[in-house]
């Protein structure tokens, strides 16, 4: 598990109660969007990658930063595509799967999407959340029989009504229902 507060973030184990305090990360006075932790099994370490902001007068400035658990240390991602795409707010936490990252990304406009890092290869993709799905607290990502899930709970007329429309990814571009 991976908890954050201000600027410091820790690593706990909770049925070992063993934990462990990471170094600062690079730009930590900056505003913490996004933070996620996983193990990535193509490189056998966990991960925290940590998505941090500073606005400034007509823009804003974005960073990636990747702590890698075995190195005890972080390093910052450059993307290209970060400073033109990455623009959206991110109001829920991560699922991740062979070293990809996934999250929700909520706009104004154009649409609300699922922003993907691969940390073993540097690349960050964006993908528009299938149509008519909006981006609220009932949308959340999952891992289901090994694939990312985008689950909508929806509501119904009837008191304690409750259903769901499931969409999973094979391959990041390509959902199916």
């Amino acid at each position: 598990m991976c908890l954050s507060l201000n600027s410091n973030i820790v690593i706990c184990n909770p049925a070992t109660r063993e934990f462990r305090l990471l170094p600062q990360p690079p730009c930590h006075s900056w505003h913490t969007n996004y933070l996620g932790f996983a193990f990535d099994s193509r490189t056998n370490d966990y991960k925290v990658v940590r998505v941090a902001t500073l606005r400034k007068i007509g823009c804003v400035d974005y960073r990636i930063h990747i702590y890698c658990m075995s190195a005890d240390s972080w390093e910052e991602l450059f993307l290209m595509a970060l400073s033109h795409n990455f623009n959206g707010y991110h109001h829920h936490p991560c699922t991740s799967k062979d070293g990809v990252f996934y999250w929700l990304t909520s706009f104004v406009h154009p649409r609300d999407q699922i922003d993907a890092l691969n940390t073993v290869e540097g690349s960050f993709k964006q993908r528009p959340l299938p149509v008519d799905i909006g981006f609220d607290s009932r949308t959340n990502l999952c891992l289901l029989n090994d694939s990312v899930a985008l689950i909508v709970s929806l509501y119904g007329s009837r008191l304690g009504e409750t259903q769901f429309d499931v969409w999973l990814m094979d391959e990041f571009e390509v959902p199916t229902k």
